[in-house]
């Protein structure tokens, strides 16, 4: 559990690739479940592939041979989903985390995305602290950007996953 902030103490889960006696840095790649998916603690992993990020194969693909992988739950059992007031809360839970690890923590590679209300939420996360993240990476994100949030986000590399078969989320909106 993170440090509370904003009246809300977010539970998470992590992979961490560190081994015995490693000084290497590793980025921290975070994930944000869609709504119906942090209904109780561990919930955000039961529907989601993001633990095989966490497999060997995968972690072979970053530079460094691997990546922190951080799955936080927004806590819908207390009837709360991912939206703007959120922010803080996960900011500190990032915040947490890397004083946690900060021998390991590229602190120059954080990356968050997140599918449908995750999406939107990692758009929010970004756009509310746009020096703090390299990359962001909504999938089928549940809003859509103006001009203007783009523009703050020009140092943020952005990479965006939209379908034309999605039937609850118009692709033209997010792509256009």
């Amino acid at each position: 559990v993170a440090d509370e902030s904003n009246g809300y103490a977010l539970d998470y889960c992590y992979y961490s690739p560190v081994g015995n006696n490693d000084t290497k840095k590793y980025p921290i790649v975070i994930y944000l479940h869609g709504i119906g998916h942090g209904s109780y603690k561990g919930s955000q992993l039961d529907d989601s592939t993001m633990v095989t990020w966490a497999s060997s194969e995968l972690q072979s693909k970053w530079t460094n041979g691997g990546a922190y992988i951080i799955l936080p739950r927004c806590p819908e059992d207390e009837l709360q989903y991912w939206n703007k007031s959120l922010a803080a809360p996960l900011r500190a839970l990032i915040d947490s985390f890397i004083e946690k690890h900060s021998e390991n923590v590229d602190t120059t590679r954080i990356y968050v995305g997140g599918s449908s209300a995750g999406g939107e939420m990692a758009w929010d996360l970004a756009l509310a602290y746009p020096e703090y993240f390299s990359g962001i990476y909504p999938l089928a994100a549940t809003g859509t950007r103006s001009a203007e949030d783009i523009r703050k986000l020009k140092d943020v590399a952005i990479w965006v996953f939209a379908s034309k078969l999605d039937p609850l989320v118009n692709y033209n909106t997010i792509v256009a």
